[in-house]
This record gives structure tokens, C-alpha cells and sequence, in this order.
């Protein structure tokens, strides 16, 4: 029987697919926490990405970083499109770089805060949900048979 998607085990592509999630994940953040860190003259440092204790309401450092995560679930999502490629694998793929970001605050600074944990849940609710619907909307794209003969009667 016919399949429209034949998914084959290729641990390669996962492995891929999951470097390159993870490397557009820390890029993108990095590059929005820089701009916006110059924009209101705070300290450029990469305690902002990893060390929970920095992820505050009360200070402006702390605000401009949990904007940044969430701007940055926003360009997540949309990469997934062109990394991901499928609404199904886009909660893998965020689940997945959230729990290695998770791995590392942890190992790097010890155990995360309430506030870190919200704000990167709702960072991977953002980008899970986003990514899936840009992918759905890709897949249910017509197909285009442009110079084939199509006879119109």
C-alpha cells in the first residue's frame, strides 16, 4: 500500500536536526539578548542564557531576558519549518532543546528557580505550537504541476 511520508530510522538526520535545533536555539538568543542588551545599556553576559537566578520581573536585566526567551520561542518555531519539516516531530524537537538547555542551567548553576521553569515552559509552548502550525500549513500546501498538461474541460 501507497504512503504519502515513508519514514525511515535515520539516526543521522535526528541527530542533525537536533544539533542544528539546539545551535539556532543558543544563536538566535544570544543575538536577541545583545541587541536588546545595548539598546538599554545593561551588561553583556552569558549568565543571561544559563544561570536561573539572572530570569527576574524585578530588575531590567531580568525582564529584558525572559523577552528575549520569548521572542526567541517565536524564531523557533519558525525554524522549525525549515528544520523540522513535519507538525509531528515539532514537539520532539522543542521538548528536546528545552530539556538539553534545562541539563546544562542544571549542571552549570544548580537547580532552576520558579520563574526560570515558567519561563522557559511557556517559551516551549510558544514554540511547539508555532512550529507546528507553520508546518501544517507547509504540508497542506497545494501541490504545484505547473508544465505538466492539465486539460481543462
Amino acid at each position: 500500500m501507497g504512503r504519502f511520508y515513508i519514514t525511515v530510522w535515520d539516526p543521522r538526520l535526528i541527530i542533525a536536526q537536533i544539533i542544528t535545533t539546539q545551535t539556532c536555539y543558543y544563536a538566535f538568543l544570544s543575538i536577541l539578548l545583545l541587541i536588546l542588551d545595548l539598546c538599554f545599556g545593561q551588561q553583556i553576559s552569558l549568565d543571561q542564557i544559563f544561570d536561573p537566578k539572572v530570569l527576574s520581573f524585578a530588575s531590567s536585566r531580568g525582564r529584558i531576558t525572559i523577552i528575549s526567551f520569548a521572542i526567541n520561542a517565536f524564531v523557533g518555531g519558525m525554524s522549525m519549518v525549515w528544520i523540522v519539516e513535519r507538525a509531528k516531530k515539532c514537539l520532539d524537537f522543542t521538548l528536546t532543546s528545552h530539556l538539553i538547555h534545562l541539563l546544562a542551567c542544571w549542571f552549570i548553576y544548580g537547580s532552576p528557580g520558579y520563574v526560570w521553569l515558567l519561563t522557559n515552559t511557556i517559551s516551549a509552548i510558544i514554540q511547539c505550537l508555532l512550529g507546528e502550525y507553520l508546518c501544517m500549513n507547509r504540508e497542506l500546501k497545494e501541490i504545484s504541476l505547473a508544465g505538466s498538461l492539465v486539460m481543462q474541460v
